[in-house]
């Protein structure tokens, strides 16, 4: 099973609070005007060597708040979880506490939001090539997470919570990240790194060009699998998930971008935009 904590375990979930969420994500990266550019067009002219050979002052202050806040959110997810479990919703204090459950997963999509502004806008990633960029993420992020997933396995094994399965369910497991029910998120981040030299092409033709693709991808893609039989299903299952998130991404790319730019849209419009996140939500 997925984590409790992942965004929308049904996809009518994903669609019927993406919006809300968005709004709430857009709202919550503020940041005042620079001399603004032509909608549309990507702000982000500085070459590959730039970008990674001065990464200090390419810093991004308000995404560093934005992922300790969001890694703080996932960590009280999992912390209120078990009082939103249905042996335990007759506690009085639960509609709070499920309140506070669902409103605060908005944390999962920040961080690929926080992905697609910090890759997706960036000539190579960011990197000198796209083979050190692929080198080095996969690296930092598979390697940790074939221990942990080998660490989990064995603990469920030995404390008899998951018994061991065959190579193929084992197989499974680690392609779509259930090895343990929080490391799912890992193979969509990894999905969304080789989606990153498509949609820096794109992104770097038009920016509404890539928001458009990729929430028509997010909201195709995932239905018309769902109708499909396909085997074996593992990879299939992971293309929609993927694809789910790619609206997300290319929103980061955006506001990369109009921060880039200057553009005060957002400075003028966030809490309306915080607003009808919130109405959103509560509706």
């Amino acid at each position: 099973m997925f984590s409790p904590c992942m965004f929308g375990q049904q996809s009518h979930t994903v669609y019927n609070v993406s919006a809300s969420q968005l709004c709430c994500h857009i709202a919550a990266h503020v940041r005042f005007s620079r001399p603004h550019l032509t909608l549309g067009e990507p702000a982000f002219v500085t070459t590959a060597a730039q970008s990674s050979t001065s990464p200090k002052s390419s810093r991004v202050p308000e995404y560093d708040v934005a992922r300790v806040v969001s890694i703080a959110l996932v960590i009280l997810i999992h912390v209120i979880a078990p009082y939103v479990a249905p042996e335990t919703r007759e506690l009085g204090r639960t509609g709070v506490i499920g309140l506070m459950s669902r409103d605060l997963r908005f944390a999962v999509p920040m961080f690929v939001m926080l992905t697609g502004a910090l890759l997706w806008s960036r000539p190579l990633g960011g990197a000198p090539s796209w083979r050190e960029f692929f080198s080095r993420r996969l690296t930092l992020v598979l390697v940790p997470y074939f221990v942990w997933s080998a660490i989990f396995l064995a603990l469920g094994a030995r404390l008899g919570i998951k018994p061991l399965g065959s190579a193929g369910m084992i197989v499974r497991d680690l392609m779509l990240g259930t090895t343990w029910y929080h490391l799912y998120f890992v193979p969509i981040i990894v999905g969304i790194y080789f989606c990153t030299p498509a949609a820096y092409a794109l992104f770097h033709r038009s920016v509404p060009a890539l928001l458009i693709v990729a929430t028509a991808i997010g909201v195709v893609v995932p239905i018309a699998l769902s109708r499909l039989d396909l085997h074996p299903a593992a990879p299939f299952k992971l293309v929609s998930l993927v694809a789910l998130f790619l609206p997300y991404a290319a929103v980061g790319a955006w506001y990369a971008n109009e921060r880039a730019s200057g553009s005060r849209l957002i400075a003028r419009t966030w809490p309306a935009l915080l607003i009808a996140g919130l109405a959103l939500r509560a509706w």
